[in-house]
């Protein structure tokens, strides 16, 4: 590289910059973060909070929601709302088996 084929020494510094990463990357190739896993099985205070919010949002209209539009709603949930959403679903399903009977 020459520093005649920048427009200013910061663009060469930059530059420089750049290649020493992209050379440091190739060295050592960047390892994914590992997240922690949550354990799912736990309720989530702040998702099912969030949640609430949202069902409360859509509690007059929801009776009246297309097919598309409950469609549209659940891709608005966050992944952790929809877990708690899931986990709500299983709370009350053994109360609908008695109802229906």
């Amino acid at each position: 590289l020459s520093i005649h084929q920048f427009d200013s020494i910061d663009d060469a510094i930059a530059e420089a910059r750049s290649v020493i990463q992209r050379h440091i990357d190739a060295k050592n190739p960047v390892k994914e973060k590992i997240k922690s896993t949550p354990n799912y099985n736990e309720p989530n205070e702040d998702a099912s909070a969030n949640l609430k919010v949202k069902m409360e949002a859509v509690r007059d209209s929801f009776d009246d929601m297309t097919e598309e539009q409950y469609g549209d709603w659940l891709d608005s949930l966050e992944f952790d709302e929809f877990i708690e959403l899931i986990r709500l679903r299983e709370n009350y399903a053994p109360y609908q088996n008695t109802i229906s009977c």
